[in-house]
């Protein structure tokens, strides 16, 4: 077996937040938490491979693949506190490629000002790096782009723009940069007396008067707000918190939010009754869900339509109910639609994949992070999703006797469900049934991923010794498992040390990013 390295270890922290194997979806890590799992940054630091680090982190951002910008962030600003200079050097040289928004600055200086301690005040090197951050290339071409941005994310983490510009003693390097630089310190006022003529900072003065204005606007000024939306494309999160009460801002918002956003308030449109049977709203709903282009280029997951499409047809979400809506069935039955259209564009895998999914009753509890549906029900669908994506899958059913489940292409979700209604079930699943399934019909995989209710493991049964016999016995010693406990916070690693076994533990809808890339490395 191939020890786990320093930089895999590093690779593991930057996707899952943990050194450990392990990620947790519905549990989210303290600082306190994080710093026992940052060691391998730690050690390749002192032996002078920091820069190794930060190019790592950089990457991984750049390419978009690590769920969570958290565990990015905190390694950076770890490799921008530390004491070796070349490591600090370039992890502040990277700033601008891994905090693309305001809310990664603001995270990431945070997470600094911890590393600091009782230290006062910033050094001169993330001064610097904070100045470059607000005057980079972009900003100076346009303006506007900077002030979409600070003024939607104003404040995040304990700082606000005014605190970062402040503290980092900003200073414009240009025009451009310089009209938003000084709206984001000091308000409107701040920039009444900048020239106009050029036409950028024309457009940029229309928009802060608009910022302004919207601001002002009481729940009387609905028709002002709704036309300042659609003419300056405002966001949610630029409007005054009373007005996301009225139905017409939100007919306003419908218009310009992405369609993100928009999937995301489906519940909510249909509560102010905006969606309802042949209105405007709702052919324009349909329309863009029914656009595979618009989905494909904002990389909306299967398993984000899945969620959305489950939680639109219950009419109902949030803890007691909170939101409930009547559904309009044509909304639903086009992210139906839109489910099964998205698997065209999603990378395929192109692995052998071995799926299993626990059979006993333990499955029938609600899975974690998924309101209202089975860890059963879930894990169907997550098994669906798969067998759709690749080409070389096998999928059973685990129980007494695993029991092979025979996916076509041309099924649905609910043909799919009613494979796996196999009557009786145990009361317990042995997490080294695929493993052994696989090693007996001599059938070689290079991943095996198992759907069960829980990931503690008692102590007589070893998963991990299981599957190192299947590696052995089918000369396959890359062989990935993959082990997802959909209905509980406990997991009992299967081996820390073993570089190709991941547990997951519990649900969100990073769960297919999560396992397609560690069976693609």
């Amino acid at each position: 077996m191939e020890p786990v390295t320093d930089i895999e270890l590093v690779n593991r922290f930057l996707f899952y937040g943990r050194e450990d194997g392990a990620y947790f979806a519905t549990v989210t890590n303290g600082n306190n938490q994080i710093e026992k799992h940052t060691a391998s940054i730690n050690r390749l630091i002192r032996k002078g491979k920091g820069r190794e680090v930060v190019d790592l982190i950089k990457q991984t951002s750049i390419e978009g693949r690590a769920p969570k910008q958290g565990p990015l962030l905190y390694a950076l600003a770890l490799c921008a506190r530390c004491d070796d200079k070349l490591t600090k050097t370039a992890a502040y040289r990277s700033l601008i490629e891994v905090c693309r928004l305001p809310t990664h600055l603001f995270q990431f200086i945070k997470f600094a000002e911890e590393f600091s301690g009782e230290t006062s005040g910033w050094g001169r090197a993330q001064r610097k790096a904070v100045s470059h951050w607000y005057n980079q290339p972009s900003f100076q071409k346009n303006p506007m782009k900077l002030l979409r941005l600070g003024s939607k994310y104003r404040r995040r983490h304990t700082f606000s723009h005014q605190d970062v510009i402040r503290l980092g003693h900003v200073k414009p390097e240009g025009p451009h940069s310089a009209f938003a630089i000084r709206y984001l310190a000091k308000g409107k006022e701040n920039v009444d007396d900048i020239d106009t003529a050029d036409g950028m900072i024309s457009n940029a003065y229309l928009f802060v008067l608009a910022l302004e204005k919207a601001k002002s606007c009481s729940l009387n000024d609905t028709s002002l707000l709704c036309q300042l939306i659609k003419d300056h494309e405002l966001s949610h999160q630029h409007l005054p918190t009373t007005s996301l009460t009225s139905a017409e801002v939100w007919r306003s918002l419908i218009y310009t939010m992405p369609i993100t956003a928009l999937i995301r308030h489906l519940g909510k449109l249909s509560k102010l009754h905006l969606l309802d049977n042949e209105s405007m709203e709702e052919v324009h709903v349909i329309g863009r869900l029914e656009n595979v282009e618009t989905l494909r280029f904002a990389r909306i997951h299967p398993f984000t339509l899945l969620t959305a499409w489950n939680s639109y047809r219950r009419g109902h979400s949030g803890p007691k109910k909170r939101l409930t809506w009547t559904v309009n069935h044509k909304i639903a039955d086009v992210l139906e639609t839109a489910f099964y259209k998205s698997f065209a564009s999603v990378e395929p895998i192109k692995k052998r994949i071995l799926i299993a999914v626990d059979g006993s009753e333990a499955m029938m509890q609600p899975a974690n992070g998924m309101n209202e549906v089975s860890a059963r029900s879930t894990a169907v669908a997550i098994a669906f999703i798969l067998a759709k994506m690749e080409d070389n899958t096998e999928v059973i059913l685990v129980k007494e006797q695993s029991v092979p489940i025979n996916l076509d292409q041309s099924d649905n979700l609910e043909v799919a469900s009613q494979k796996f209604s196999i009557n009786g079930s145990s009361d317990y699943c042995d997490p080294r049934k695929p493993m052994n399934w696989a090693r007996e019909n001599k059938m070689k995989f290079d991943a095996i991923v198992f759907f069960t209710a829980s990931l503690a493991f008692n102590n007589n049964v070893n998963p991990s010794a299981a599957m190192r016999q299947y590696r052995e016995e089918l000369g396959i010693p890359r062989a990935r498992l993959v082990n997802v406990g959909m209905a509980s916070n406990e997991f009992t690693v299967t081996d820390q040390t073993d570089a190709y076994m991941l547990n997951v533990v519990g649900l969100d809808s990073n769960i297919l990013t999560i396992i397609s890339d560690f069976v693609r490395r």
